[in-house]
């Protein structure tokens, strides 16, 4: 009999899971977000092996007591023999070991009945949109600077509903042309990180304070003045904001969006009126 077993991710499979997430055209999870899951908690990122052969993977994120499940991708061959059971098994585990008690993700709508199985339920569909943003020069956004970082962080506590400041430093420093911060009187009332992936943009995290009339001024500003530049945002369907503002924006949501899932309490994470885009599906 062919054996199966589930190991932790070292830093030699990297390149494998990227390769997995661009068969099926994830084009958002590059192999720069894996090194990002496995520089924050190597043990919650393990690799599926079928006789020596790596055939899958998946990645789970800890935020004190709620946690995200992402990446799981088995390879086509290997579908279909309950591969993708025993990582969620483990992934879900290693979870509640940290004390989690609340476990989100996004799934497909081939993939649901998966977590279903888990003790996951539906929540609300997690909309995809796409599309271009024309530049434009607004006063009152800039770029990040070093000193802002610990109000962006205490604000994204505050908003979103958990301390992510380790991904959020890393998109930082990765990224900085492309994170801004939208000020007023000297206060910062929202904030915009995003990453480059090819011409294309992924937007996230996207925040503004209630007050904020236009919070897509940010995402204006990440292209020079009457340039354009092709964005991706998701975007839960329980915010208005970021509808209304993609809507100003002509820029429409994509079809068959996944599904936000929860197992346990459904806290109120990410659904503030001020988070208007998420991170990524797998890490919020």
């Amino acid at each position: 009999m062919s054996a199966l077993t589930l190991r932790r991710m070292q830093a030699s499979d990297l390149e494998f899971a990227a390769s997995l997430t661009r068969i099926e055209k994830w084009h958002s999870e590059t192999l720069e977000e894996f090194e990002g899951f496995f520089a924050h908690d190597p043990a919650g990122c393990v690799i599926a092996e079928q006789d020596g052969q790596r055939v899958g993977m998946g990645v789970a994120t800890v935020y004190q007591d709620v946690g995200f499940l992402g990446q799981i991708v088995i390879a086509h061959e290997f579908r279909g023999r309950g591969i993708g059971n025993l990582i969620v098994d483990s992934l879900l585990t290693h979870l509640r070991g940290k004390g989690v008690r609340s476990v989100y993700l996004d799934a497909t709508k081939a993939g649901a009945p998966l977590y279903e199985r888990h003790g996951f339920c539906k929540d609300q569909p997690s909309l995809r949109y796409a599309g271009e943003v024309r530049g434009v020069d607004h006063p009152q956004v800039r770029l990040m600077r070093a000193e802002d970082f610990a109000m962006v962080c205490g604000l994204d506590r505050r908003w979103w509903g958990a301390d992510r400041s380790f991904f959020l430093a890393r998109r930082w420093q990765l990224h900085g042309d492309l994170c801004h911060v939208l000020e007023e009187k000297g206060v910062i009332q929202g904030y915009v990180l995003a990453r480059r992936r090819g011409d294309k943009l992924w937007i996230g995290p996207w925040c503004a304070a209630p007050h904020v009339e236009r919070p897509e001024a940010l995402l204006e500003a990440l292209a020079a003045p009457g340039s354009v530049v092709h964005i991706h945002a998701g975007v839960l369907a329980s915010s208005e904001r970021a509808i209304r503002a993609f809507g100003e924006l002509g820029i429409g949501c994509t079809n068959e969006p996944p599904w936000r899932m929860v197992a346990g309490p459904n806290s109120a994470l990410g659904r503030s009126g001020e988070v208007l885009a998420n991170g990524t599906s797998a890490k919020g």
